[in-house]
Formats: structure tokens, sequence, C-alpha cells
């Protein structure tokens, strides 16, 4: 599958923004890890989630076995963004098309798709 036809597939999607990118273009740091440990419930309470992903480390080491990778954001409206409650209630539908894409992708066989804890890793 080519990436034109990829980002034909996805446009089906409501997604606000994507990439494609080398994993070695990938900056990773532990800025965003802090950010979950000091303000989001789920920090220490999900396998998709920090400590349980590994190390930022351990993270890169595992993105570093892919050539490229696809990156995607979608949108959601709450009352208030400050209120971590009601911002991790609406993760359900990115979550929805984050599944979908990837199993097309799986179904295509054109590209190694990682498994939702690899993917969890890649964004933590």
């Amino acid at each position: 599958m080519t990436q034109t036809e990829i980002e034909e597939y996805i446009t089906q999607f409501p997604i606000y923004q994507y990439a494609f990118v080398k994993p070695e273009d990938i900056e990773f740091n532990d800025r965003v890890r802090q950010i979950c440990k000091k303000e989001c419930s789920r920090y220490g309470a999900s396998w998709s989630c920090p400590p349980a992903v590994g190390t930022v480390e351990v993270c890169k080491e595992r993105c570093m076995n892919y050539d490229h990778v696809l990156f995607f954001s979608s949108i959601a409206e709450v009352d208030n963004i400050m209120d971590m409650d009601e911002t991790l209630k609406t993760k359900s539908e990115h979550e929805k098309i984050t599944r979908e894409i990837e199993q097309h992708l799986k179904d295509s066989s054109a590209i190694n798709v990682p498994t939702r804890e690899a993917a969890a890793a890649i964004l933590n």
C-alpha cells in the first residue's frame, strides 16, 4: 500500500492533521510523560500509559524498528481543557478511528503495524 493509498483511505475519518515521518526524525523526550505524571489520573493505572510502557529510551528503541510512522490527530470539544477527566472521556472516538485504520493497514499486509502497546509507547 502506497502513502497515497493510505492518504485516500484516511480521508474518510475526521482527522485534523496527519504526517508520515521517519522514526529518526522524532524527538524523544520526557516532557509529555512529566505532564502525564503530574496531571493525569491514568498515570500508573493503565498498560498504555507511563510508566507501564517503559522508559523513553525503551520506547525509542521500539520505534526505531520501523522505517516510517503515521501520526494523526483528531479534535474533540470539551468545556474545560484543564479538566483532565473531561478530556480523557473524549479519547474513545479517537481510539475507534485508530483501531479502524490499524485494522485496514494490517489487512492490506502492505505495512508492518505495531501493536497498540507499541503505538502507546510511541506516543508516550
